[in-house]
């Protein structure tokens, strides 16, 4: 398949991706639409009214008791910042779909469709407590009850190390809080508890990565991959006069594949348990990707194909699977062509060379840019 067209390259991936803004806005004004909003729906203060009443309904508030920072909080939203995944944000996301009188499966789609971000952790708390709440029709003021509940159980250091996903089989079938209350006191969970799965499959990612790229080093192995060392990407500024580090945040990729974008920082944060879930798929995503083609490429150089006539295009379809696999096993949403991060490694799988694929669009929507500004 020939390279993407670089002046092209905006609409190939626009052309069946969302940004993160206007999925959630879309996410929020769809739902609306079905619980009684028949207003303009491109009036965003309209929009807005509508959704900070059914918070007041709902006594529900972004900021505590305070209603004009919610309404400052859900206008942003819906005009300019969808929340990211962070551990400050989700809980908000959850206060929305309950706002919205939303059940738990359009929860699960609202989060993987229009926030773009994994639902349900069920080895948090507040996140566990949530899923009864609105798997049995419970309101938020009983899922804040449940929670001060629950918080002062002990962690259960002998609760089952199962994976995260699996959790959801026993919670989908309890009804009752006693039940609900019983089942928690055994399966409390603490920070090093969590994301177990996940962190292990990367951590074993990475030696195997390292090894097949012949680097010892974890920054070493990401410079390989990507084909650069953020450290090093410096440019001028003439303001200050003097020089400045250019991170890939302020490239030209879309916001939402170069948030979160896997870079060395995030090795320590990803072994500490401190990282967002974005940031572990990111990284679980892009490990992957080196693996399976580098080692696809090795062993094709070893039939004496030159690299020159090697086209791994044809292999899209069984790295596809073997990128789902992984990341249903980490208890993580498979592979979405309307996720932008998704999109981009996959734009990369269909070219004859992949890896070099990824590296040249890093190259040019990054790398040229810090150029321009010598």
């Amino acid at each position: 398949m020939a390279r993407i067209d670089a002046e092209n390259y905006e609409a190939e991936y626009e052309e069946e991706t969302y940004d993160l803004q206007s999925s959630f806005k879309n996410g929020v004004i769809e739902r609306i639409c079905e619980i009684g909003y028949e207003d303009d729906k491109d009036d965003i203060s309209k929009v807005t009214d509508f959704v900070c009443a059914k918070f007041k309904e709902h006594s529900i508030s972004i900021r505590k008791k305070d209603e004009d920072r919610t309404r400052i909080d859900i206008k942003n939203w819906l005009s300019g910042g969808a929340p990211n995944d962070s551990e400050q944000s989700r809980p908000n996301v959850y206060k929305l779909c309950f706002a919205l009188e939303m059940n738990v499966e359009q929860t699960r789609a609202f989060f993987l469709k229009k926030y773009l971000c994994r639902p349900f952790n069920f080895k948090k708390t507040d996140e566990a407590v949530y899923y009864f709440c609105l798997n049995t029709g419970r309101n938020y003021d009983k899922a804040l009850e449940l929670i001060e509940k629950v918080e002062v159980l002990p962690c259960t250091s002998t609760a089952e190390n199962i994976e995260t996903r699996l959790i959801e089989i026993p919670l989908s079938e309890i009804t009752t809080e006693e039940d609900f209350l019983s089942y928690m006191k055994n399966h409390r969970y603490d920070k090093n508890e969590q994301h177990q799965t996940v962190v292990k499959e990367i951590e074993s990612l990475i030696e195997e990565c390292k090894e097949l790229a012949g680097v010892k080093k974890d920054a070493a192995l990401l410079r390989e991959i990507l084909g650069y060392d953020e450290r090093k990407v410096i440019v001028f500024d003439e303001e200050k006069g003097e020089e400045k580090a250019f991170g890939i945040s302020k490239s030209k990729l879309p916001e939402a594949i170069k948030t979160n974008f896997p870079r060395a920082i995030n090795f320590s944060q990803i072994k500490n348990r401190e990282a967002t879930d974005d940031t572990y798929r990111k990284m679980l995503v892009i490990l992957c990707f080196f693996k399976y083609y580098i080692s696809l490429k090795n062993a094709i150089l070893k039939s004496d194909i030159s690299e020159k006539h090697m086209d791994l295009s044809e292999y899209f379809d069984e790295f596809e699977i073997t990128l789902d696999q992984l990341l249903e096993k980490c208890g993580y949403v498979q592979v979405y062509w309307r996720n932008p991060f998704d999109r981009f490694i996959l734009l990369c799988a269909k070219q004859q060379n992949p890896l070099e694929e990824l590296k040249w669009l890093l190259q040019t929507y990054y790398l040229d840019v810090a150029d321009e500004m010598q």
